[in-house]
């Protein structure tokens, strides 16, 4: 597989645990980012390359698009990981770790969007995905044991993470105040 740079053709590694690792490594908040740009590039990209970061670029929008759309996270990678190997070892016989550098990015996101309920990793994301209903006289076991299920099954965010979540949080207070002082 390749990708297309300013008219130069790149031949890619595009298998599902170099992605997956790739991701990871641009989380890691003790790498500089000149670190992380010389491993993806080993990680993923095969043979020479001049422009390392806009191929690296590249490949992300290729097999990860719209990645950060803002919508509420589902699924963390890192840590559904035993979640998301036992589903497609349940699902599809499948054992992850005889198809690295085998099974392709696109393929292994196709087969995880189609885990059938009845594993646990789906169950997980249902949870999390799953609105809290408006309290009424009926419904507060419903409520609290929901509320429970997405306490344990909670996506952990990184220090990272919760710095930009306070950051957006801080910023959406302002536009309020900013909103009610002009009114």
């Amino acid at each position: 597989m390749t990708v297309e740079v300013d008219g130069k053709k790149y031949r890619i590694r595009p298998w599902f645990n170099r992605i997956l690792e790739a991701i990871e490594i641009l989380n890691r908040p003790d790498w500089t980012d000149g670190q992380k740009f010389a491993y993806l590039k080993w990680l993923l990209i095969k043979g020479r390359c001049k422009k390392p970061v806009a191929v690296i670029s590249a490949i992300f929008e290729l097999l990860l698009p719209n990645s950060s759309d803002g919508t509420q996270r589902s699924l963390d990678f890192m840590q559904d990981a035993e979640y998301i190997y036992a589903g497609f070892l349940q699902a599809y016989g499948i054992d992850l770790f005889k198809v690295q550098d085998k099974l392709h990015w696109t393929a292994f996101a196709a087969l995880l969007g189609a885990l059938p309920q009845d594993t646990r990793i789906s169950e997980i994301i249902d949870v999390r995905v799953r609105p809290i209903p408006e309290p009424n006289k009926y419904n507060k076991k419903e409520r609290d044991s929901l509320m429970r299920a997405k306490a344990k099954w909670r996506i952990r965010l990184s220090e990272q993470e919760q710095e930009k979540e306070y950051q957006k949080a801080m910023q959406k207070a302002a536009a309020k105040l900013i909103e009610m002082a002009r009114r």
